[in-house]
């Protein structure tokens, strides 16, 4: 990873020793194009690390993929009737944490428990709403404050992150990210019934 000023860039190794890359940076409004995407991020990344740019000039122009970060107000309840929201549609939040994905299988994984555990559906996607909606939106709430400090614009903040990043011992981010990041890596999924005893129903062969 590496920080700049109001944007920051990342990368990391993927399958079929392919490598994924992003550049996040603030935008003025939303909707701006660019005629040539590459070119307008290696124009943004010309004084970051020469690895970096040749990984930019490496991919394709075709496989470079511009979209505008979006996340959403708090709703005040994920359900309405016999009717629930999960996933992006109930809390859509900056990608600062890595947790769009893993908060929508974390709702799964609730609503299907609490429904489980319930006599009726308004009753198991109430008890779905109560669990969820104070985790979800916090772990969104924590995404955008890491989103509003990755990408600040002040000259003094990005100085201060750079001394601090460049005093601490490579060697305890490992246990200084494990005791930040409990609370939202500590989550316990809920317990799900069994799958019902399956009863064969065929014929036994005739005995000899």
């Amino acid at each position: 990873m590496v920080r700049g000023r109001g944007s920051y860039a990342l990368a990391m190794p993927v399958a079929g020793n392919r490598v994924y890359w992003a550049v996040a940076c603030r935008s003025q409004r939303p909707g701006t194009r660019y005629g040539d995407d590459r070119a307008e991020v290696l124009r943004r990344i010309d004084s970051w690390p020469a690895d970096l740019r040749e990984l930019v000039e490496a991919t394709p122009a075709s496989d470079v993929l511009h979209h505008d970060v979006f996340d959403l107000a708090p709703l005040d309840r994920y359900v309405n009737g016999r009717v629930a929201l999960l996933g992006d549609a109930a809390h859509l939040m900056c990608p600062d944490l890595a947790q769009g994905a893993g908060q929508a299988l974390e709702d799964a994984v609730v609503l299907a428990a609490s429904l489980a555990a319930s006599g009726r559906v308004e009753e198991g996607l109430a008890r779905y709403d109560a669990e969820r909606r104070p985790r979800s939106q916090w772990v969104a709430a924590e995404a955008r404050k890491n989103a509003d400090q990755n990408l600040s614009p002040s000259r003094s903040a990005h100085a201060a992150t750079a001394a601090v990043m460049s005093l601490v011992p490579s060697s305890r981010w490992p246990r200084w990210a494990e005791r930040g990041l409990s609370r939202l890596w500590g989550w316990e999924p809920p317990a799900l019934p069994g799958p019902a005893p399956v009863r064969d129903t065929r014929t036994p062969p005739e005995q000899v």
